[in-house]
């Protein structure tokens, strides 16, 4: 996975959770922030991409 395809799956969370759209936006600024500063591009995009993941499942079991 590269950076093309973090904004991809980015825009499609932001697009199908609207209402997360600003904690999707800080953990994209926050694996941004971390690959500037000197962090592994895959290994930031990997946690990013996990922790948004996380933040949607929990946002599904409590509300539903």
């Amino acid at each position: 996975m590269n950076l093309e395809y973090l904004r991809k799956f980015i825009k499609e969370k932001k697009e199908q959770y609207p209402s997360l759209a600003s904690k999707i936006n800080d953990m994209y600024y926050l694996c941004l922030s971390e690959i500037s500063e000197g962090g592994s591009v895959q290994n930031e995009i990997d946690h990013c991409i996990f922790d948004i993941e996380e933040i949607i499942e929990e946002f599904e079991e409590n509300n539903n």
